[in-house]
C-alpha cells in the first residue's frame, strides 16, 4: 500500500510529494510521473493531450488524483468565492459537514441564513439555527431527510478531511464558525 505526503508551501506542492511504502520507506515520485505531470499541469496548454505509456502499473491514476489536487489547490479561493457568492437555495436541504445533522434553508437576511429544523414539532414553532454566510461552507445540499437536526444539538466547525489537509486548504478560517452554541 502506498500512500502520498506533500509540503504545504504555496503554490505547487508537488516539489516535496513523497511516496510511502508499505515498509516505511519514502520516495521521491517516479520520473515518468513527473513528466506526465508537467503535461498535466501546463497552464498555457488547455487542449485534449493523448498520451501513449506502456504497462506503468497505476502511473495514470496517480497522475489523476494528483492533477486533481493540484487544481483544487489553485483554484479552491476562486470555487469558495463563487459558492458564498451563489448562497444556499431557500427550501433546499443541506447537510452538516461536521456532524451530518440535515436542515432545510430558510430566509436569509442582515442577520445571516436561517437552517430550520426539519422535525415536525420544530417546524410548528418556527425553531431554526441562524448562520453567517461564511458558515455556509460547511454545509453541502443533500437529499436527505435525516439525521434531523434538533435545537440542542451544538454548532461544530467543520472538520478538515484527510484531503484539505493533504492540499493544504481551509473551509472555514472565521473565528465564529469555531464556536459552538
Amino acid at each position: 500500500m502506498q500512500s502520498l505526503t506533500m509540503g504545504q508551501d504555496e503554490g505547487n506542492f508537488l516539489a516535496d510529494l513523497r511516496l510511502h511504502l508499505a515498509d516505511g520507506a519514502t520516495k521521491s515520485l517516479p520520473s515518468i510521473v513527473e513528466l506526465l505531470l508537467a503535461v498535466v499541469l501546463n497552464p498555457r496548454n488547455r487542449k485534449p493531450v493523448c498520451i501513449i505509456v506502456p504497462d506503468t502499473r497505476r502511473v495514470a491514476e496517480l497522475c489523476t488524483v494528483v492533477g486533481s489536487m493540484q487544481y483544487l489547490r489553485a483554484d479552491f479561493e476562486k470555487s469558495k468565492a463563487a459558492f458564498l457568492t451563489a448562497g444556499l437555495p431557500s427550501g433546499s436541504y443541506v447537510r452538516s459537514t461536521s456532524d451530518g445533522l440535515v436542515y432545510q434553508v430558510g430566509a436569509c437576511d442582515d442577520l445571516g441564513v436561517r437552517l430550520l429544523f426539519t422535525a415536525k414539532a420544530m417546524r410548528a414553532t418556527s425553531g431554526c439555527r441562524i448562520i453567517n454566510p461564511q458558515e455556509t461552507l460547511g454545509y453541502e445540499l443533500t437529499q436527505r431527510r435525516r439525521p434531523m437536526a434538533k435545537p440542542g444539538d451544538g454548532k461544530h466547525r467543520p472538520r478538515a478531511t484527510q484531503l484539505d489537509v493533504l492540499v493544504g486548504v481551509r473551509l472555514s478560517a472565521t473565528p465564529a464558525s469555531s464556536r459552538t452554541a
